[in-house]
């Protein structure tokens, strides 16, 4: 399993414990994964930014032939038309 995957479970896992279990915070969460609370946050923020990349990039029309090819097209139309 990749540090992406890892990333991406244990982010979910997170929000889920923490929108279920009203007994769950995000400093008791950062305690029991030997994180910083900020760390915790900041997955979290990241969590949401990716929701609207990936809709963002998935409007995008395709441009290329095969997997790679749309991939590095579209991440090329995107830094142009977002100015980056």
């Amino acid at each position: 399993m990749s540090a992406l995957q890892r990333f991406d479970r244990s982010a979910h896992r997170w929000l889920d414990e923490l929108l279920f279990d009203p007994t769950q915070t995000i400093e008791s969460l950062a305690v029991r994964e030997s994180k910083s609370e900020r760390s915790i946050r900041i997955v979290g923020v990241i969590m949401a930014l990716r929701q609207n990349v990936c809709a963002a990039l998935r409007s995008l029309p395709d441009m290329g032939v095969g997997q790679i090819a749309l991939t590095v097209n579209k991440e090329t139309v995107w830094k142009t038309r977002c100015h980056v």
